[in-house]
């Protein structure tokens, strides 16, 4: 156990046959405080909620961020890489749940995703939905299961199906999801030109509101000659790899300084961890959501198609995270997140919200804990 960062506390615990790695703050009488669960997305580590982790401690929360299933210094995943339904959502959401019940027994914790942690955590809402007292998501919408009734799975809008549409474009395209869900892609990533250090950059960069030309809006359907309206880090170029995408984005005057949002100190961070576990576990999540298999295990759980419980959604106002999958930021507001307080897009943040705008992050989180509270709703 150490400190890694303003009274941040790095620990382990042991659930669900993995040996997980989590960042702790707010122990201290923790029994009496609200607990918020904190997930992360690609590729990304519980190290990406540093920031908020902080700042809510300080008003008296008690914080825990996983390093999940493929990803950091949590083990015990790696004997099952082969294994997709090990990665699948239900899987992931499992080791959620288990973890819930071993740190946070006081209270029905506050769970919070952020990217694909956000899927994550729309699912533990879904499969344990007395097990946590409300849901926070960030960057990525969630419109409900593939049984839902207001997103029936329909193969003409699967990922594969709508990547088959791409490829056949001139110039032909390619889904950045069918990518990660590729056997080349985390040798592309680990043994790319410009190494693993100038790829985060890059990638952090060209999707953060630092790169100026993410301008995002609605697309009317799914429709390949919509999807190409998106930057190509989501709808690339048939013939590249992501790291390829994103080498030159960078211009020649950017610099990672201490008043940056993400320093040259913060990417060593991301870097030392990928370079130990590779991105194969954490693509595998990819692969999980595109794998029919286990989409049909998904849809033979007829799992309900709204969430009930509070629900906040928090993104980037740069971010094309919110509108990548046409159509579903709105049947998230108006279907799926029954008790859904606000949806809110941040001046000056890109897909990074939590870690490029932190302050304005928190007071959002404050603000709906407080209204939860006040309606004992929370």
């Amino acid at each position: 156990m150490k400190h890694i960062y303003n009274n941040i506390k790095s620990k382990f615990v042991s659930v669900n046959n993995l040996n997980i790695h989590y960042l702790e703050s707010g122990y201290k009488n923790h029994t009496k405080k609200p607990c918020i669960i904190m997930l992360h997305g690609f590729p990304e580590l519980s190290f990406s909620f540093r920031k908020i982790i902080y700042n809510l401690s300080k008003h008296g929360f008690y914080i825990i961020a996983p390093d999940q299933r493929g990803y950091g210094l949590t083990t015990g995943w790696e004997k099952d890489i082969n294994n997709l339904q090990k990665f699948n959502l239900t899987s992931l959401a499992e080791d959620i749940f288990q973890l819930s019940n071993s740190l946070c027994k006081h209270n029905k914790p506050i769970l919070l995703g952020h990217d694909f942690g956000s899927t994550v955590a729309s699912y533990c809402s879904l499969l344990y939905p007395d097990r946590f007292s409300s849901l926070i998501t960030m960057s990525t919408p969630f419109a409900g299961p593939p049984n839902s009734s207001y997103l029936k799975y329909n193969k003409s809008k699967s990922i594969n199906a709508i990547n088959t549409h791409l490829n056949n474009l001139s110039p032909k395209k390619k889904h950045y999801q069918h990518y990660f869900s590729s056997v080349e892609a985390n040798n592309d990533i680990m043994n790319c030109q410009q190494g693993i250090k100038a790829f985060f950059k890059q990638y952090f960069y060209y999707k953060s509101a630092d790169w100026k030309n993410n301008r995002p809006f609605s697309l009317t359907d799914w429709f390949s000659k919509e999807l190409i309206k998106i930057p190509n880090y989501y709808i690339m170029d048939y013939y590249k790899s992501m790291p390829q995408v994103v080498e030159n984005i960078l211009p020649n005057n950017y610099k990672l300084s201490p008043s940056n949002w993400i320093t040259d100190s913060d990417i060593n961070v991301y870097c030392s961890h990928f370079e130990n576990t590779q991105f194969q576990g954490a693509l595998n999540w990819y692969k999980a959501m595109s794998d029919q298999s286990q989409i049909d295990h998904i849809i033979k759980l007829q799992l309900p198609d709204k969430i009930y419980i509070p629900s906040l959604f928090i993104a980037g106002k740069k971010d094309w995270g919110v509108y990548q999958k046409p159509n579903e930021f709105n049947i998230m507001k108006k279907h799926t997140m029954i008790n859904m307080l606000s949806t809110n897009l941040i001046e000056g943040a890109g897909h990074w919200v939590q870690q490029e705008k932190p302050k304005e992050v928190t007071d959002l989180i404050l603000r709906f804990y407080n209204y939860c509270k006040q309606y004992e709703r929370c």
